[in-house]
């Protein structure tokens, strides 16, 4: 046994420094160990024995011991409010010359490297996710954590069980469907459905609070209880076998849930086994199916084997160890072995059992955990007696006395490198190589000494959950706790799972779930070691150091081991480094705010260049050198400066230089200067000695321009401060701003990797491009600040962001795509779950809405590109879940998108839905009828015109009814009004023909009368007087019929329309045919009338109703080529009168009868008849709440038949 080296046992040195006069260093010397000394003493500073590195000549200095770089701080604090510390500090000033206290620094010096972590900021930030109950979590104690196929986590609690889907947590309760609130097992089956088991049970109890199971198929909860045959409402495990079906074991019994009910034999959905059907004991704790087929159940009272037809009970009788079966496994040679409470392990070969107890080598017969490791020895985890090792033919047990950390052995897992990890209760965690075990504890860093769970992750890192603790990572070298403070919901871990994307989620005991993002943002502030948390530039040297000039604190260096600092008192000229540079000499240059450096690191030696030795302006911010070997200074002020290795020559605005605060140069591959100025950009040709300014009058969105970039495929790619970054490719400039995806428009450093992503570091956070997509990393991804200065990729690929804050290290992690789902198509109403929408033109706007899934990308932060095929061909980008499409013109699209995650990977696949737009049917009707009424417009027109030239008035009428159809927006009522004025024409035509006859009877009895009284004698006049009185008794006879002829015309007239009375159907079916008499041959038309006597009345207009008896007599006369019969009927049928006209013309073929009662339908020539007569009919009938209907049969004739109510 034996502890392994730790790095947190090596300790951080701090560096203690004075300036002083140099001639006055020895007496500065003495005085330092008789005053400082006792005070440094006193507050637990020792000094180091380590030789630090030389100073300059001014500089005195001491380094001191500590444990870690923030005990540094802390003893400086502590120094600074003690009065004696500050009096000392004057004494010293004034005896060497200060004016004052003795100038001094007490920073950290050398720091050994750690794993780097960043502070806990709250729920959802950062390295650590902790959600709890305010978060959405519906209990804070975790029973389980799962993952299923679509990627989402559910989270078993004592309160329901809560998913969470990348964007929201979503919690499910009785109240929703579930069964229980208790969670105790969730599996997801072949078809998806994910079942969830419920109740509380112990050991030897049959359990509390079960509702029974619940399937949940994505929409809707089905649960199953004793009522629909499930065993017992208490689920203690659930598993799925080969067939598909479903087992349920409980305390009494286990249930089958039959997948396919009939093939099952039953017929029924759910089979239900206990000790009445041959299962051993109904107290069911574990299910397993060999790779036979065969199922095996162990029970409290020993194990059972089902066939699929019969069970076969295994218990002491049969040579199983103990009827108490906690656990079973089957091995690779396909023997099954049963761990179980107090008879130690059986194996069955398919024959016979043997039983291995403390006797044959077992450390216990209390076996809970078994393991077969990769050269097929099985492992045997027992409570009291360590862990045994069977190899086939022999036990070797191993405890406390081998190495092993505790006898009481509760987890066991084997890693990459085939070592074998032991968790154990209160002991720590043991390592077995084969040969030895190594044992870690807290004194290693573990976190507690109950280890209740193990796992390793895709990086070969591994976790240990701990009881108390928190969690620990294990990295091979050193031990990572994280607790509380550092992220953790709470140290009780009960479980430990990876998701798909490499996060661990950990299940606790009463802080909820929390989701760590493994190693791929890492940050490291002046806690790791870094002098300073503002960071201004990176390089590493061709040792692979690290070097990073910060904002104040001088430059640190990191080997990969330890964090170095170098500041002011070590020679650099200033502690504000702006840019670093190794030369191809492999010299360091270092570009400061007092000047700049020079450091050859293989003699350890430096000189500085300052104002004094020719540069024009001690703050520089940017360093390059050219293809001659030249080197090129920015400054902050004094325009640039070159340096051959012998003098200076320095170039401004009165060179032709854009601006004298020089913040970035480039040269780039035909040889060409580039210097990024706060006045625009200059361009420099050396080999011509010209060059060439640009502004934003050339085109460039910002005048002051802080970083430059030279790509893969030459074009140039500018950051300003508001501008956002443009790209130049020669001859233009395209700009990308916080509008396209850019964090934002103060661009500070530019970066491309190996990849070919381009990489922004702003103020608002680091955008990554890459040629489609910007995608932005902030603070609350677990970047350590949002000013991001500086980025740098390391010779392992990781990337590296200099923020205000600390540094980051970033390693993308393996892609995982994230899967995108459509949601819904809105248009005339809201799609879900449909591959295909068909939505008519006249719905203006048609929206899609979708989501992407990913657990490491904020929901806020997932691009989404889109397009609809069909209607565009270029992708565009959102962050938006819904996007919308107006006026779509009718045809066939295809809406796709993608989903981008927060590393720029995108789905595989994009989720689609087809769109067809198709015509509206009431705008096909719309068009047609305006196409039908411009052609019937002339008929009209011409049909008014000969009735105004026969009669004044229907002139007038008809004048009115032009000026009406010359309105732009003609009604289908003006229409019918029309048609009404042409009915009436013909109605007077009719009747004018009709009351000539009379007349001309009257006139002519009349003119006989006159002609007896002018020529008479008055004895002739007797004798004619019997004459006379019979020649006006037939005049006023047929005067009277022309009287009711004159009233049936004024019931026709519009002037009465609106009125209505109660009418009799059967006089207005006469008054129909008594129009129309003149206009047939009665000879050859033979008209019958079948009416009913007494009818009820009906309420309505008498010369619409009579106007609609006439269009059908005339429609039967007009079907009647020849001779024929026309039948007018009436009768009454439930409460409504019924008018019939019947006729035995040619009849209507079937294929026109639909479209009879449509407006200006017709069978006529052109010239002849509107087609309004028979709409005009349905119309009236619809008027008076009635309805009008067509029998007929070609050949033979046609009915009509009018239904109308009776006056109420």
């Amino acid at each position: 046994m034996h502890t392994p080296d730790s790095t947190q046992h090596r300790l951080t040195l701090a560096r203690l420094s004075f300036w002083v006069p140099p001639e006055r260093m020895a007496g500065f010397e003495a005085a330092y160990e008789a005053k400082v000394a006792p005070i440094l003493k006193a507050h637990g500073l020792t000094e180091s024995s380590e030789r630090g590195r030389e100073t300059p000549s001014h500089i005195f200095s001491r380094l001191f011991a500590v444990k870690t770089p923030s005990e540094v701080a802390e003893r400086r604090e502590a120094l600074q409010k003690d009065p004696a510390w500050q009096e000392t500090l004057r004494d010293l000033g004034a005896a060497f010359g200060a004016g004052g206290p003795v100038q001094h620094r007490f920073e950290p010096y050398a720091v050994p490297a750690g794993p780097g972590k960043t502070r806990p900021a709250g729920s959802g930030r950062g390295h650590w996710h902790t959600y709890d109950g305010v978060d959405g979590l519906a209990n804070i104690w975790v029973h389980l954590v799962f993952q299923d196929r679509e990627g989402d986590i559910w989270v078993g609690t004592e309160s329901g069980v809560s998913r969470y889907d990348g964007r929201n947590w979503t919690t499910f309760t009785t109240q929703d469907g579930l069964a229980g609130n208790f969670v105790s097992s969730i599996i997801q089956d072949q078809e998806g459905n994910l079942w969830f088991g419920t109740g509380q049970f112990g050991i030897g109890q049959s359990g509390t609070g079960g509702g029974g199971v619940s399937r949940y198929d994505g929409k809707t909860w089905a649960t199953f209880t004793t009522k629909d045959g499930l065993v017992d409402n208490v689920v203690r495990s659930i598993f799925q076998d080969q067939k598909g079906n479903l087992w349920f074991g409980t305390g009494n019994g286990v249930s089958r849930y039959n997948r396919q009910p009939h093939s099952a034999g039953s017929g029924q959905a759910w089979t239900t086994f206990t000790t009445q059907d041959g299962l051993v004991s109904n107290a069911v704790s574990s299910i397993i199916q060999d790779r036979e087929g065969h199922l095996w159940f162990g029970t409290q009272g020993g194990v059972s084997r089902y066939d699929g037809h019969t069970f076969t009970t295994f218990t002491t009788r049969d040579g199983l160890a103990t009827n108490w079966v906690w656990s079973v496994f089957q091995d690779r040679e396909m023997y099954l072995w049963f761990g179980t409470q107090g008879g130690g392990v059986s194996r069955y070969d398919g024959h016979t059992f043997t039983t291995f107890t403390k006797k044959d080598g077992l450390g216990s017969n209390d076996v809970h955990a078994i393991l077969q490791d990769r050269e097929g020895c099985l492992w045997f985890g027992a409570q009291e007696g360590g862990v045994s090792r069977y190899d086939g033919q022999n036990f070797t047990t191993f405890t406390t006395q081998d190495g092993l950390a505790g006898n009481s052995v509760w987890s066991i897992i084997q890693d990459r490198e085939e070592h074998l990890w032991f968790g154990t209760r209160g002991s720590g965690v043991s390592r077995y190589n084969g040969q030895n075990f190594t044992t870690f504890t807290t004194q290693d860093g573990l976190a507690h000494t109950w280890v209740r769970s193990i796992i390793q992750d895709r990086e070969g890192h591994l976790w240990f959950g701990t009881h108390g603790g928190g969690v620990s990572r294990y990295d091979g070298q050193t031990f990572t706790t994280f607790a509380v403070e550092d992220g953790l919901a709470h140290t009780w871990v009960r479980s430990i799972i990876q998701d798909r994307e490499g996060h661990l989620w950990f299940g606790t005991g009463g802080g909820g779930v929390s989701r760590h993002d493994g190693q791929n943002l890492t940050t490291f502030t002046t806690q790791d070691g870094l002098a300073h948390n503002s960071i201004f530039s990176i390089l590493q040297d061709r040792e692979g150091h690290l070097w990073f000039g910060t904002h104040g604190g001088g430059v640190s260096r990191y080997d990969g081991k330890t964090w170095t600092t170098f500041t002011t008192e070590d020679g650099l000229a200033g502690n504000d480094v702006r840019s670093i540079l190794q030369d191809r000499e492999g010299t360091l240059w270092f570009c400061t705010m007092g000047g700049v450096s020079r450091y050859d690191p293989s003699a350890s030696s430096g000189r500085t260049f300052t104002t004094e030795g020719g540069l024009p302006h001690n703050s520089v911010f940017s360093i390059l050198q050219d293809r001659e070997g030249h080197l090129w200074f920015g400054t902050h002020g004094g325009g640039v400066s070159r340096y051959d290795g012998k003098t200076w020559t320095t170039f401004t605005t009165e060179d032709g230089l854009a601006g004298n605060d020089v913040r970035s140069i480039l040269q780039d591959r035909e040889g060409t200067l580039w210097f990024c100025t706060m006045g625009g950009v200059s361009r420099y040709d050396p080999s011509a000695s010209s060059g060439r300014t640009f502004t934003t009058e050339g085109g460039l969105p910002h005048n002051s321009v802080f970083s430059i970039l030279q790509d893969r495929e030459g074009r140039l790619w500018f950051g300003t401060w508001g501008g956002g970054v443009s790209r130049y490719d020669g001859k233009t400039f395209t700009t990308f701003t916080t509008e396209d995806g850019l964090a934002h428009n103060v661009v500070l450093s530019i970066f491309e990797d190996r990849e070919g992503h381009f990489w922004f570091g702003t103020n608002g956070g680091v955008s990554q491009y890459d040629g489609q997509t910007f995608q932005t990393m902030t603070q609350q991804d677990g970047l350590a600040g949002n000013m991001v200065y500086s980025i740098f990729q390391d010779r392992d690929g990781s990337l590296l962001f200099g923020t205000v804050n600390g540094v980051t290290r970033y390693r993308p992690p393996a892609p995982s795509p994230p899967p995108v789902v459509m949601d819904a198509v809105v248009a005339d109403r809201r799609y879900e779950g449909t591959a295909e929408v068909e939505a008519p033109s006249v719905v203006k706007l048609i929206a899609f809405e979708f989501h992407g899934m990913s657990l490491k990308t904020r929901p806020e932060q997932m691009v989404y590109r889109y397009r609809l095929k069909g209607y565009e061909e270029t992708w565009r980008n959102t962050r938006e879940r819904r996007v919308e499409y107006q006026d779509l013109p009718i045809g066939d699209y295809t809406f796709e998108v993608l989903a981008v995650d927060r590393d720029l990977v995108y789905s595989k696949e994009p989720a689609t839905v087809r769109l067809r737009v198709v015509r509206d049917t009431r705008d096909e009707q719309i068009d047609e009828l305006e196409r039908r009424v411009r052609e019937r417009t002339q008929a009209l027109q011409e049909a008014n015109s000969a009735l105004s030239s026969a009669n004044k008035e229907l002139f007038g009428l008809n004048r009115q009814l032009q000026q009406t159809l010359e309105e732009k927006d003609r009604t289908q009522r003006q229409l019918i009004q029309a048609e009404r004025m042409a009915a009436v024409g013909e109605l007077v035509a009719g009747s004018a023909h009709e009351m000539n006859n009379p007349l001309a009877v009257a006139s002519s009895m009349m003119q006989s009368v006159g002609e007896i009284l002018k020529e008479d004698t008055p004895e002739e006049l007797l004798e004619d007087r019997r004459l006379m009185t019979e020649n006006v008794r037939l005049a006023l006879k047929d005067l009277g019929r022309v009287k009711e002829i004159v009233a049936n015309l004024l019931s026709l007239s519009d002037r009465t329309r609106d009125y209505t009375e109660s009418v009799q159907v059967n006089i207005v079916a006469d008054d129909g045919l008594r129009m129309l008499r003149g206009s047939y041959d009665r000879e050859k038309i033979q008209v019958v009338k079948e009416y009913e006597e007494d009818l009820p009345t009906v309420r309505g207009n008498f010369a619409d109703l009579g106007q609609m008896a006439m269009h059908l007599v005339r429609n039967a006369v007009e079907a009647i080529k020849g001779e024929g019969t026309i039948t007018l009927r009436t009768a009454l049928e439930d409460g409504q009168v019924v008018f019939e006209c019947q006729d035995t013309g040619a009849g209507i073929p079937p294929e026109i009868r639909g479209e009879i009662f449509k407006p200006f339908f017709k069978t006529k020539p052109p010239a002849e008849g509107t087609g309004l007569g028979l709409y005009i009919c349905h119309r009236i009938a619809e008027k008076h709440g009635g309805m009008i209907s067509v029998e007929s049969e070609v050949g033979k004739g046609t009915t009509f038949r009018v239904k109308l109510p009776v006056t109420r």
